[in-house]
Protein backbone atom coordinates (compact mmCIF):
# COMPACT_ATOMS: atom_id res chain seq x y z
CA UNK A 1 0.00 0.00 0.00
CA UNK A 2 2.62 2.18 0.54
CA UNK A 3 4.25 1.79 -2.72
CA UNK A 4 0.82 3.48 -4.22
CA UNK A 5 0.36 5.91 -1.85
CA UNK A 6 4.18 6.76 -2.99
CA UNK A 7 4.22 6.16 -6.36
CA UNK A 8 0.69 6.04 -7.42
CA UNK A 9 -1.76 8.21 -5.14
CA UNK A 10 -4.26 8.07 -7.62
CA UNK A 11 -4.93 4.41 -7.43
CA UNK A 12 -7.29 2.05 -5.36
CA UNK A 13 -5.60 -0.52 -3.93
CA UNK A 14 -7.70 -3.66 -2.08
CA UNK A 15 -5.97 -6.26 -0.57
CA UNK A 16 -7.26 -9.62 -1.03
CA UNK A 17 -5.71 -11.88 2.02
CA UNK A 18 -5.62 -15.70 2.78
CA UNK A 19 -2.99 -15.11 5.06
CA UNK A 20 -2.69 -19.11 6.14
CA UNK A 21 -0.83 -19.46 2.46
CA UNK A 22 2.32 -18.74 3.87
CA UNK A 23 2.65 -20.83 6.63
CA UNK A 24 0.63 -23.69 4.56
CA UNK A 25 3.69 -23.28 2.10
CA UNK A 26 6.28 -23.75 4.36
CA UNK A 27 4.54 -26.32 5.91
CA UNK A 28 4.26 -28.42 2.78
CA UNK A 29 7.89 -27.71 1.81
CA UNK A 30 6.57 -27.51 -1.65
CA UNK A 31 4.11 -26.06 -4.33
CA UNK A 32 1.02 -27.98 -3.83
CA UNK A 33 -1.36 -28.15 -6.34
CA UNK A 34 -4.10 -27.20 -3.37
CA UNK A 35 -2.18 -23.87 -2.81
CA UNK A 36 -1.72 -23.23 -6.47
CA UNK A 37 -5.61 -23.73 -6.62
CA UNK A 38 -6.05 -21.08 -4.07
CA UNK A 39 -3.82 -18.69 -5.64
CA UNK A 40 -5.95 -19.27 -8.96
CA UNK A 41 -8.95 -18.39 -6.46
CA UNK A 42 -7.66 -14.65 -5.22
CA UNK A 43 -6.97 -14.18 -8.84
CA UNK A 44 -10.33 -14.72 -9.65
CA UNK A 45 -11.80 -12.87 -6.94
CA UNK A 46 -9.93 -9.82 -8.03
CA UNK A 47 -11.17 -9.80 -11.01
CA UNK A 48 -14.93 -10.64 -9.94
CA UNK A 49 -14.88 -7.21 -7.88
CA UNK A 50 -13.69 -5.21 -10.96
CA UNK A 51 -9.89 -5.36 -10.31
CA UNK A 52 -7.82 -3.66 -13.60
CA UNK A 53 -4.91 -6.06 -12.49
CA UNK A 54 -4.20 -8.38 -9.40
CA UNK A 55 -0.53 -7.78 -8.00
CA UNK A 56 0.65 -10.70 -6.11
CA UNK A 57 2.79 -9.79 -2.84
CA UNK A 58 4.19 -13.29 -1.98
CA UNK A 59 7.54 -14.16 -3.47
CA UNK A 60 6.75 -17.88 -2.86
CA UNK A 61 4.05 -19.13 -5.02
CA UNK A 62 5.52 -17.71 -8.65
CA UNK A 63 4.76 -21.20 -10.70
CA UNK A 64 1.06 -21.00 -9.53
CA UNK A 65 0.62 -17.16 -10.77
CA UNK A 66 2.32 -18.17 -13.89
CA UNK A 67 -0.77 -20.41 -13.83
CA UNK A 68 -3.20 -18.07 -12.87
CA UNK A 69 -2.54 -15.66 -15.46
CA UNK A 70 -4.42 -18.22 -17.38
CA UNK A 71 -7.45 -18.22 -15.47
CA UNK A 72 -8.29 -14.16 -15.71
CA UNK A 73 -9.04 -11.78 -18.15
CA UNK A 74 -6.70 -8.85 -16.46
CA UNK A 75 -3.00 -8.21 -15.79
CA UNK A 76 -1.92 -10.55 -13.10
CA UNK A 77 1.76 -9.95 -11.98
CA UNK A 78 4.23 -12.01 -9.91
CA UNK A 79 5.44 -10.02 -7.17
CA UNK A 80 9.00 -9.63 -8.46
CA UNK A 81 9.03 -9.71 -12.47
CA UNK A 82 8.71 -5.73 -12.74
CA UNK A 83 12.23 -5.59 -10.09
CA UNK A 84 14.18 -8.69 -12.20
CA UNK A 85 13.10 -6.91 -15.74
CA UNK A 86 14.68 -3.05 -14.04
CA UNK A 87 17.71 -5.23 -12.35
CA UNK A 88 18.78 -6.92 -16.12
CA UNK A 89 19.17 -2.81 -17.31
CA UNK A 90 21.46 -1.96 -14.63
CA UNK A 91 24.31 -5.15 -15.22
CA UNK A 92 25.17 -8.66 -14.90
CA UNK A 93 26.30 -9.25 -11.54
CA UNK A 94 22.91 -9.33 -9.34
CA UNK A 95 22.97 -9.34 -5.50
CA UNK A 96 19.80 -11.29 -4.12
CA UNK A 97 18.35 -11.24 -0.47
CA UNK A 98 15.68 -13.01 0.65
CA UNK A 99 14.02 -14.14 3.92
CA UNK A 100 13.02 -17.71 2.63
CA UNK A 101 15.24 -20.44 0.74
CA UNK A 102 12.32 -21.31 -1.63
CA UNK A 103 12.33 -17.68 -3.12
CA UNK A 104 15.74 -17.59 -3.22
CA UNK A 105 15.63 -20.82 -5.61
CA UNK A 106 12.56 -19.55 -7.61
CA UNK A 107 14.06 -16.10 -8.43
CA UNK A 108 17.28 -17.28 -9.63
CA UNK A 109 15.46 -19.16 -11.76
CA UNK A 110 12.91 -16.31 -13.16
CA UNK A 111 16.52 -14.58 -13.29
CA UNK A 112 18.15 -16.70 -15.76
CA UNK A 113 15.26 -17.33 -17.83
CA UNK A 114 14.39 -13.51 -18.14
CA UNK A 115 18.47 -12.73 -18.63
CA UNK A 116 18.09 -15.64 -21.31
CA UNK A 117 15.35 -14.17 -23.30
CA UNK A 118 17.50 -11.02 -23.90
CA UNK A 119 20.60 -12.96 -24.67
CA UNK A 120 22.93 -12.26 -21.56
CA UNK A 121 24.96 -13.77 -19.22
CA UNK A 122 24.32 -13.02 -15.36
CA UNK A 123 25.95 -13.79 -11.98
CA UNK A 124 23.39 -13.91 -9.65
CA UNK A 125 24.78 -13.99 -5.65
CA UNK A 126 22.23 -14.89 -3.59
CA UNK A 127 21.90 -14.62 0.35
CA UNK A 128 19.50 -15.61 3.22
CA UNK A 129 18.56 -13.26 5.73
CA UNK A 130 18.56 -16.67 8.42
CA UNK A 131 16.14 -15.72 10.92
CA UNK A 132 14.26 -12.84 9.60
CA UNK A 133 11.31 -14.33 8.08
CA UNK A 134 10.73 -16.11 12.14
CA UNK A 135 11.58 -12.32 13.34
CA UNK A 136 8.97 -10.99 11.19
CA UNK A 137 6.42 -13.62 12.21
CA UNK A 138 6.49 -12.96 16.12
CA UNK A 139 6.05 -9.29 14.99
CA UNK A 140 10.05 -8.20 15.57
CA UNK A 141 10.22 -6.21 12.67
CA UNK A 142 13.11 -4.43 14.61
CA UNK A 143 15.04 -8.05 14.34
CA UNK A 144 13.66 -8.55 11.00
CA UNK A 145 15.08 -4.85 9.27
CA UNK A 146 18.73 -6.11 11.26
CA UNK A 147 18.61 -9.38 9.76
CA UNK A 148 18.41 -8.27 6.54
CA UNK A 149 20.30 -5.41 6.20
CA UNK A 150 23.07 -7.57 7.72
CA UNK A 151 22.60 -10.49 5.19
CA UNK A 152 22.54 -7.75 2.21
CA UNK A 153 26.30 -6.17 3.51
CA UNK A 154 27.43 -9.60 3.36
CA UNK A 155 26.80 -9.45 -0.53
CA UNK A 156 30.00 -9.27 -2.87
CA UNK A 157 31.43 -5.83 -3.27
CA UNK A 158 31.23 -5.91 -7.05
CA UNK A 159 27.22 -6.36 -7.68
CA UNK A 160 25.61 -3.88 -10.18
CA UNK A 161 22.41 -3.77 -8.18
CA UNK A 162 21.05 -5.32 -5.09
CA UNK A 163 17.30 -7.24 -5.55
CA UNK A 164 15.39 -7.40 -1.97
CA UNK A 165 13.26 -10.04 -3.01
CA UNK A 166 10.05 -9.86 -0.32
CA UNK A 167 8.07 -6.87 0.37
CA UNK A 168 8.77 -6.94 3.59
CA UNK A 169 12.21 -5.61 2.75
CA UNK A 170 11.40 -2.36 1.30
CA UNK A 171 11.50 0.05 4.22
CA UNK A 172 15.01 -1.34 4.16
CA UNK A 173 15.88 0.07 0.50
CA UNK A 174 17.50 3.19 0.88
CA UNK A 175 19.40 2.56 3.89
CA UNK A 176 20.85 -0.29 2.48
CA UNK A 177 21.57 1.30 -0.83
CA UNK A 178 23.60 3.97 1.37
CA UNK A 179 25.32 1.42 3.44
CA UNK A 180 26.31 -0.90 0.55
CA UNK A 181 27.12 1.96 -2.25
CA UNK A 182 24.77 -0.22 -4.72
CA UNK A 183 21.95 0.32 -6.57
CA UNK A 184 18.96 -1.41 -4.13
CA UNK A 185 15.76 -2.30 -6.04
CA UNK A 186 12.22 -3.34 -3.63
CA UNK A 187 9.52 -5.06 -5.59
CA UNK A 188 6.45 -2.78 -4.86
CA UNK A 189 8.03 0.37 -6.44
CA UNK A 190 9.28 -1.31 -9.47
CA UNK A 191 5.33 -3.32 -9.56
CA UNK A 192 3.58 -0.30 -9.09
CA UNK A 193 5.71 1.47 -11.89
CA UNK A 194 4.65 -1.62 -13.84
CA UNK A 195 0.93 -2.10 -13.13
CA UNK A 196 0.89 1.57 -14.14
CA UNK A 197 2.40 1.18 -17.76
CA UNK A 198 0.75 -1.74 -18.48
CA UNK A 199 -2.70 -0.06 -17.58
CA UNK A 200 -1.85 2.88 -19.94
CA UNK A 201 -1.50 5.60 -17.03
CA UNK A 202 0.75 8.37 -17.58
CA UNK A 203 3.90 8.20 -15.98
CA UNK A 204 3.46 11.17 -13.52
CA UNK A 205 0.09 10.61 -12.96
Amino acid sequence: MEAFAKHWPEAEPVNLLDESLLIDRRAANELTPELSARIATLARHGETIGGRCVLFSCSAFGAAIEAAKTEVGIPVLRPYEAMIERALEAGPRLGLVATFQPTIDEMTLEIEAAAKARGMAVTIEPILAKGALDALGRGDHETHDAKVVEAALDLPKKCDVILLAQYSMAPMRARIEQLTKHPTLSSPACAVDKVKAMLGEPAGS
